[in-house]
């Protein structure tokens, strides 16, 4: 549009969805997994599960890596350096691709594994801008062939937007997160985040069914900072066609099975 008021330029930025390639047919979206924080037999559960499903796509849908060195919250120094985790990291993603060696893998950059840009900016602002302390080259994303999604984007699975839920403030006292998803988002929609499975549908004055839903964790579900909680393992899936339209099924892991 003419500036025709001779407006000063605004700083924005446009803001763009992230979409996932139509190929794209059967997409396993797993998140707070929180490596090394991680339940080995709910991962071994989930990709046993996801390999017999035959998905040809992996989200990564926030949280895979808890970056607790670079946490702002107080650490116990007897707990992993930082360097270790990043080591730790690695093999988990050499582990998911030797597993998965046919699918294209996605990478949503979650709330923790934006700590260490927040670590830089807060304790180190000279040094922030090097490539060799972002992501992509601290994990080798793109040597891996891993495309990277910043964190404030959402991620659209056809005609599915996917969220982690830090980008809507999702707080993390909800009875039912899907329905607090639905109230901030007014739209079919999934997150991660609050590491509990839930659902919600609601149908508008004009007959449409709108459906939102939260996944649960692979985690360790009673860490000592919240060794009483609501939390639950769980992953899902979506199947897409060519022309966007899905079918999202999620998953819970309950005493060693998929439910």
């Amino acid at each position: 549009m003419e500036n025709q008021f001779n407006i000063p330029q605004s700083l924005n930025e446009d803001y763009e969805l992230y979409h996932l390639p139509s190929a794209s047919k059967r997409v396993l979206i797993i998140s707070d997994v929180h490596v090394p924080y991680h339940d080995m037999d709910a991962l071994n559960i989930c990709y046993a599960f996801a390999k017999k499903a035959k998905v040809d796509t992996i989200l990564l849908n926030g949280d895979i890596f808890d970056f607790y060195g670079v946490s702002s919250f107080d650490k116990d120094p007897r707990k992993i350096k930082f360097a270790e985790e990043v080591k730790i990291y690695e093999q988990y993603l050499d582990s998911l691709q030797k597993t998965f060696p046919k699918c294209k893998i996605y990478f949503k950059i979650g709330n923790h594994e934006v700590r260490i840009r927040k670590y830089v900016i807060m304790k180190s602002p000279e040094l922030f801008g090097l490539d060799s302390l972002d992501l992509p080259e601290l994990l080798h994303l793109r040597a891996r062939g891993i495309e990277m999604i910043e964190s404030s984007q959402i991620t659209m699975v056809g005609k599915l937007p996917v969220l982690h839920g830090h980008e809507i403030r999702l707080g993390g006292g909800s009875v039912n997160p899907a329905r607090s998803l639905y109230l901030k988002m007014k739209t079919s929609c999934v997150c991660s985040h609050l590491h509990k499975t839930s659902d919600h549908t609601e149908k508008t004055g004009l007959d449409k069914i709108i459906s939102t839903h939260s996944i649960g964790c692979l985690c360790f579900t009673h860490p000592e900072y919240a060794p009483i909680n609501a939390w639950n393992l769980g992953f899902g899936i979506v199947d897409k066609d060519m022309e966007g339209n899905y079918e999202f099924h999620n998953y819970k892991i309950v005493k060693g099975r998929v439910v």
